[in-house]
């Protein structure tokens, strides 16, 4: 995982959510923390191979 770069409340994250994934999408890390306490992390996603779908011809 990236550096961690900030934290932010809950209720920071509720108002300023749109802010943040900015900063997610630049690269930081935002660590969410009600009570001063980190129960999640906000990271970019990693791009994979897109997925096909439909039915398998194993069946």
């Amino acid at each position: 995982m990236a550096n961690l770069t900030r934290t932010a409340n809950v209720q920071e994250a509720k108002t300023h959510l749109s802010r943040l994934l900015r900063q997610v999408e630049a690269g930081e890390v935002i660590a969410i923390a009600p009570g001063g306490q980190i129960i999640a992390h906000l990271s970019r996603a990693e791009q994979g191979a897109p997925r096909s779908w439909g039915f398998s011809r194993a069946m």
